[in-house]
């Protein structure tokens, strides 16, 4: 049984941004992604405890079942997130990483 692979980016957003960082990512990113990858699994988690009080993080987390999959969505959302600093300069950063999900049982 293959383990599901989770495409995690993690979005570091000084806080007066986040309004708009949240549009972007629903009217842009997600629909974006929808139309050229179907539909999805995706959670958004936001990080509860901040070092810096002027920022927040968030969790964007793709479910995906194949590492074929993760990779093509990696090189789709590129196309989204190579562009973000002409919608929001150094407000908003980001970073990926790929996680596998074990079943220890």
């Amino acid at each position: 049984m293959q383990n599901l692979i989770i495409f995690n980016t993690s979005f570091y957003i000084v806080k007066s941004f986040v309004p708009t960082w949240k549009h972007w990512l629903k009217t842009k990113v997600l629909q974006g992604i929808n139309a050229q990858a179907g539909h999805l699994k995706i959670e958004i988690f936001e990080m509860m405890i901040t070092i810096d009080e002027e920022y927040q993080t968030f969790s964007v987390q793709w479910r995906c079942s194949t590492m074929r999959e993760a990779e093509q969505l990696g090189g789709l959302l590129s196309e989204y997130y190579d562009r973000m600093s002409d919608v929001f300069g150094d407000s908003v950063t980001c970073f990926n990483s790929m996680m596998e999900k074990y079943d220890l049982t």
